[in-house]
C-alpha cells in the first residue's frame, strides 16, 4: 500500500486532487507548505526551509537529501532514547515531530514527484500537533493550487 493510499482512507479528496497536479504544481505545494513551517525547528531544518522559501523552488540536491535523512535518523534516535528514560511527553514529542519534518524534507530534496509527495504529506502531518488539522489545511491548499489561487504564477 502506498502512502497516498493510506492518506486516501481518511482524506480521499487530497489524493484525488494531488493526482491531478502537474509536477510544477506539486513543487508549488511543497514550497507553500515549507513557507508555513514554524521557525522554532532544528537549525539545519531552518537553513533548508529558508533556502527553499527564498528560492521558491525545490531543486534535487543529494547533499541536502543526505543531511536531512541523517538528521531525521538522529532525531528519531534521540526521541526514542528520551522517551525510554521516562522524560515528559513534551520533551520527546518535539524530537519526534522534528524527525518527521526532516524526513519529509529529505524526500522532496530528491526532487518533487507524485511518487514521493505522499510521503512528504504524511510525514509533515505527523510533524504537527494535529495531523488531522494539518491534512485538512493541506486539502485546502491543494485545492487552491489546483485552481490556480495559490503558489507561484506561471
Amino acid at each position: 500500500m502506498t502512502t497516498l493510499e493510506i492518506i486516501s482512507k481518511t482524506h480521499p479528496n487530497i489524493v484525488h486532487s494531488v493526482e491531478k497536479l502537474t509536477n510544477y504544481q506539486l513543487e508549488a505545494l511543497v514550497v507553500e507548505t515549507i513557507k508555513r513551517l514554524a521557525t522554532t525547528i532544528d537549525p539545519l531544518l531552518q537553513e533548508y526551509v529558508l533556502a527553499m522559501s527564498t528560492s521558491g523552488r525545490v531543486k534535487p540536491d543529494p547533499v541536502w537529501q543526505r543531511k536531512l535523512r541523517k538528521l531525521s535518523e538522529q532525531l528519531d534516535n534521540e526521541y526514542c532514547r528520551i522517551k525510554e528514560v521516562g522524560e515528559e511527553e513534551g520533551v520527546w514529542i518535539a524530537k519526534f515531530k522534528a524527525a518527521r519534518i526532516a524526513y519529509a524534507l529529505s524526500e522532496v530534496s530528491q526532487g518533487v514527484s507524485l511518487e514521493n509527495i505522499g510521503d512528504f504529506i504524511y510525514e509533515m502531518a505527523h510533524g504537527h500537533d494535529s495531523p488531522e488539522k494539518y491534512l485538512e489545511e493541506m486539502e485546502n491548499l491543494v485545492d487552491k493550487i489546483e485552481s490556480g489561487n495559490a503558489g507561484p504564477r506561471i
